[in-house]
């Protein structure tokens, strides 16, 4: 079952969830946890396993500087832009 469940999980790319699988359902089979913790645990690893890979996809910031790199990259900027969204 613990196959099927991380094929599952690679296929919806939950990599947190599929990294602390085996390590969390043998914890919950010794302790005799409830399911709902189980998947409460499995979750929240997932988020954070997102929140660290966002982090360095683009270096810990977001928004519109970032926007405007790209587009600064690809030419496609004019003056109005350059004033109204300045580069940090």
């Amino acid at each position: 079952m613990r196959e099927k469940i991380r094929g599952l999980l690679d296929s919806l790319r939950f990599k947190g969830m599929a990294q602390v699988l085996d390590q969390e359902l043998d914890r919950a089979e010794r302790e005799g946890t409830a399911v709902s913790e189980v998947i409460y645990r499995l979750l929240l690893k997932e988020i954070q396993c997102r929140k660290e890979r966002s982090q360095g996809k683009n270096g810990g910031r977001s928004g519109l500087s970032g926007l405007l790199s790209i587009t600064l990259v690809k030419g496609f900027v004019n003056r109005r832009m350059l004033t109204a969204f300045p580069l940090r």
